[in-house]
């Protein structure tokens, strides 16, 4: 179960896309960088390596845009996820389990990559082979981030990375603000 000291760090890409100013993507419509990560994920297959503490709220939100998710995990079964298979079910989310998990990366259009899942894997490598798209939270946050990213990592829990953005005012002295 989640802790309240995690709920900051939980869903950060898309709760921090919701608050960006918008943006101009050539067709001379403005859209929210949530918008654009939507356009993105909207109808795609995206799996995702693991089901860890940023992984499940995206895996909830990615559904709700729209993406047909597909849970790649090593877990054995459904039941090895405690509460939140409940969560799975409800979102009626593919899985790929056990020994042979990343057979779930085949047909992917995205995959999402965990920081502890090698990049040069075969499995992932054939995926990109294969046209896959492969990022992560973190990558997808820098990519539609709506201002200059002039950044700063601290690790909170010893363990959990949390990412702190500053934004510079460009027509006065800059300042940090948490965005």
């Amino acid at each position: 179960m989640d802790t309240p000291s995690r709920g900051r760090e939980d869903g950060m890409l898309c709760a921090a896309l919701c608050r960006g100013v918008s943006g101009n993507l050539g067709g001379g419509t403005a859209m929210y960088p949530i918008d654009r990560l939507k356009e993105l994920i909207q109808g795609k297959k995206v799996a995702f390596i693991g089901a860890g503490v940023s992984h499940k709220r995206c895996i909830e939100q990615f559904v709700e845009m729209g993406a047909d998710v597909t849970l790649c995990d090593q877990k054995a079964s459904l039941e090895d996820f405690g509460e939140y298979a409940d969560t799975l079910r409800r979102l009626n989310v593919r899985l790929s389990l056990g020994k042979q998990y990343t057979d779930g990366f085949r047909g992917q259009d995205i995959i999402m990559r965990t920081p502890g899942y090698e990049y040069y894997k075969p499995a992932l490598q054939d995926a990109i082979r294969a046209g896959t798209m492969v990022t992560s939270e973190v990558e997808l946050f820098f990519e539609f981030c709506p201002c200059e990213i002039v950044a700063a990592v601290s690790y909170t829990h010893l363990t959990l990375p949390t990412i702190r953005l500053v934004r510079q005012d460009h027509h006065h002295h800059p300042h940090r603000q948490d965005v």
